[in-house]
This record gives C-alpha cells, sequence and structure tokens, in this order.
C-alpha cells in the first residue's frame, strides 16, 4: 500500500468513526484522532511537518518521508518546511 493511500485510508477511518460514534465518545482511538485534527488545525494556514504527522495519524519520520516525495503538500521557507491546511485537506477530500 502507498503512503497516500495509507494517509487517505487512516483519515476515511478517522471520519467513519467520528461520524458513526459522534464525537462525544473519547474510547475510541480514532475518534480522538479526528478531533484532536479538527482542534490543530482550526484558523492555522500551514503546519510543520510533526504536527502534520500527528493529524494523518502517522509517523513523524514516514511524514518527512512523504514530504520528500511530494505525497504531502509542502512549502519551504529557509529551512522549515511547512505543509499548507488547503492542500492538505484537499488532498484528503475534505
Amino acid at each position: 500500500m502507498g503512503l497516500q493511500n495509507h494517509i487517505v485510508g487512516v483519515h476515511d477511518r478517522a471520519m467513519r468513526n467520528h461520524i458513526t460514534s459522534g464525537p462525544t465518545e473519547p474510547d475510541s482511538q480514532q475518534n480522538s484522532v479526528s478531533i484532536d485534527a479538527r482542534a490543530i488545525i482550526r484558523d492555522r494556514l500551514t503546519l510543520d511537518v510533526p504536527t502534520a504527522a500527528k493529524v494523518l495519524g502517522i509517523g513523524r519520520r514516514q511524514a518527512y518521508e512523504a514530504a520528500r516525495e511530494g505525497t504531502i503538500p509542502t512549502l519551504r521557507l529557509g529551512k522549515r518546511i511547512l505543509v499548507p491546511v488547503p492542500k492538505l485537506l484537499a488532498m484528503l477530500g475534505e
């Protein structure tokens, strides 16, 4: 399975659990990922790669690898690598 398919699969499972279980069940890890992801990206235009990894439910190393390969959309500002939230959401079909 490719990394982008993994990322989309993680997002789909999180959204499916969020929709079917409702946002008030903190016992489910998938629900907390979905709720936390929305809290993290609210009112943000960009994320750093480690934060994007948390939102996507993948590891930091895997996120940097995906950013390097172009699987995750990125912007470079000097040495900083940023993930634009609108492009990330578009990639995930939001």
